[in-house]
């Protein structure tokens, strides 16, 4: 049985190219109750294969009988949750120092994030005063084992993540009735089940455009993933875009020169012309129009800026040629998107084809950055420096709280200089495989 159970740990760490985080967290020598978020139906496998000392699984009666030739090689637990003898048959088993494996969600996600948060599991800890250690799943989700494959790209072999998150406990609170802390203690788990999604998937040292093409990859490089009034593009024409705009900013900025100034309207021209820049591992600052002449001519002297991108197009429909002329009289460089998409030749798209073929990343990694501007209400704006890290952390964090999908749409109103209409608005829908406009 050990053999077997070796072997087959085997065959799924290399087929699924498991990562496992954190698994020195686990404490399993005393009362202990592991808590996993439910991706898929193969959850309760991964952790069977995984888990450094076996566990008991509590099965619900009726899967229990629809998965019941696996079950028999696995410590489990069925009960019947309308049951009140079920909790108490639990707590026995904690009880006895016993790792119990309880999903508290109850139910597989059918939203790609987390659902309802079940009393049960909150009960069971404060009656036996037992350690909770989450553990998150991801990447089983994008499985055909889960019960999203209408909503995203689904495959037999997505790479998973066991993450371990920090243990906590329980206290009970004798000036509360038992009602009351349940309630409590199910609100207390939902924001440590949310906080363990978010530190389970966020990382240091990311170039954003990387980001983009692994979205690209996991959701589909023919999903429509953003539109405008004038075009929609797929990740694969995002990304080849990306490449194509990246070797011309290339031939037409200085080597040294790693900050770019970007005055442009929300459109696709704006996201292809950032990622881009992303691509190159220059810093794109994105200036507030709105602000007037002085403001904007501030902004590029705080970051020490040479070259304005920006839009012939955008720049008569907003009535910004003025702004424009100042600024190239107090010695700033304008380049127009219009006159470099008119320069590309048959070449630069083979080799910006060739480039989204071979996956080749961005150019310098890890320390990208972008810069935006306070609006100028106390003195001069302010730039404000942002790691792609940071960025990305700002998308997973509304990814852990809110659901959404494939089949969701989001509208777009608030400019990209907006910190919120740049981080929810535009890198959150194209990092997580959800159209935006």
């Amino acid at each position: 049985m050990n053999l077997f159970i070796s072997l087959l740990r085997l065959v799924v760490k290399i087929l699924f190219r498991v990562k496992i985080v954190n698994f020195s967290r686990l404490r399993l020598d005393d009362k202990v109750i592991i808590m996993p978020n439910h991706t898929s139906f193969l959850d309760g496998v991964f952790l069977r294969l995984f888990l450094p000392r076996e566990a008991v699984f509590v099965v619900n009666t009726e899967r229990g009988r629809q998965f019941s030739f696996l079950l028999r090689f696995v410590n489990h637990l069925t009960i019947d949750p309308l049951n009140p003898y079920s909790i108490r048959k639990i707590i026995n088993i904690v009880d006895q120092k016993i790792p119990v494996v309880l999903f508290p969600e109850g139910r597989i996600t059918t939203t790609r994030g987390l659902m309802k948060i079940y009393d049960g599991i909150g009960f069971i800890a404060l009656k036996t005063g037992a350690t909770i250690l989450p553990v998150i799943i991801n990447g089983l989700e994008y499985s055909k084992f889960s019960r999203i494959q209408d909503k995203i790209k689904s495959r037999w072999f997505p790479s998973v993540q066991l993450y371990v998150h920090n243990a906590f406990n329980l206290a009970v609170d004798k000036n509360k009735n038992i009602r009351l802390q349940k309630r409590e203690a199910s609100d207390k788990i939902l924001t440590v089940m949310q906080n363990a999604l978010l530190f389970s998937r966020l990382k240091n040292d990311v170039n954003i455009f990387n980001e983009l093409c692994k979205s690209a990859a996991t959701y589909g490089w023919n999903t429509e993933i953003i539109s405008d009034l004038k075009q929609s593009l797929t990740y694969k024409k995002l990304v080849i875009g990306c490449y194509i705009l990246g070797g011309m900013f290339e031939k037409n900025l200085d080597l040294e020169e790693d900050k770019v100034a970007v005055m442009l309207p929300t459109s696709t021209a704006h996201v292809i012309t950032l990622f881009g820049l992303f691509y190159i591992n220059k810093t794109p600052a994105i200036l507030n129009f709105s602000v007037g002449f002085q403001s904007i001519l501030d902004s590029t002297e705080t970051a020490e800026i040479r070259t304005v991108l920006t839009s012939r197009e955008f720049v008569d429909k907003a009535g910004l040629a003025q702004v424009i002329e100042k600024l190239k009289e107090n010695g700033l460089k304008v380049l127009y998107l219009e006159e470099l998409k008119n320069s590309v030749g048959i070449f630069d798209k083979i080799k910006g084809l060739g480039k989204a073929v071979m996956g080749v990343g961005a150019k310098g990694g890890a320390s990208s950055r972008m810069i935006l501007f306070t609006s100028g209400s106390e003195n001069k704006p302010k730039g404000v420096v942002l790691r792609h890290s940071n960025i990305l952390a700002n998308a997973l964090q509304l990814s852990s709280v809110i659901d959404f999908h494939g089949k969701d749409k989001i509208f777009n109103a608030l400019p990209i200089f907006h910190s919120f209409g740049l981080t929810a608005g535009t890198f959150l829908p194209l990092l997580t495989g959800f159209p935006v406009y």
